[in-house]
């Protein structure tokens, strides 16, 4: 049996312990945070004869209620992000009203305008990120980041919405999002 991963990529998988293991309370439940990823491309063969130093892989508990928090964070992000990151519609009509609206928009490498982020939109992902980090760096104080630390759009939200569902896995492939969730997600 061959393993083979061609690109950097996090493969997470979140496990609820049996509901046999009693619980003291719906507070204090937790799941278990499953991960591995390589930062090169990878093939492995046979699993007694390999040594791998470009994967990693290991667990965090994290409390449940807290995992449920923070996904529905992350849904209502990127239920109000979306609209920004809609490229420009190009009717006139539209134009009117976006321009009365007073939108900001970017230029993007395809050529398409699309509007930036509120601030309090952007400091929502920053706050996100905040507690992204707390749950994996605990018992250390965790500082704000200053700006947000991987690249915002439509993809980057869905994927973030993803990894941080509970009961199910993802697979995130390389990219901003990947290294900066790769920086920390091992320390502690």
């Amino acid at each position: 049996m061959a393993v083979k991963a061609t690109d950097k990529e996090l493969r997470v998988q979140w496990y609820l312990p049996p509901l046999g293991v009693p619980s003291t309370s719906c507070e204090t439940q937790k799941v278990l945070f499953l991960y591995a990823y390589n930062i090169k491309a990878i093939t492995l063969i046979s699993i007694k004869t390999s040594t791998l130093t470009n994967a990693f892989c290991g667990y965090k508990w994290v409390y449940l209620k807290r995992l449920v928090m923070l996904h529905k964070k992350l849904s209502a992000l990127r239920s109000k992000a979306d609209m920004y990151l809609q490229p420009e519609l190009k009717t006139p009509l539209m134009q009117f009203g976006i321009h009365r609206l007073g939108q900001r928009y970017t230029q993007t490498e395809s050529g398409l305008n699309i509007r930036k982020l509120p601030t309090q939109i952007e400091e929502m992902v920053i706050n996100l990120c905040r507690e992204i980090k707390e749950l994996f760096l605990s018992g250390s104080v965790v500082k704000p980041e200053a700006e947000i630390p991987f690249d915002i759009t439509t993809k980057t939200l869905e994927e973030l919405e993803n990894l941080f569902t509970p009961f199910s896995g993802y697979v995130l492939k390389h990219g901003s999002l990947f290294t900066w969730l790769t920086s920390f997600i091992e320390s502690d």
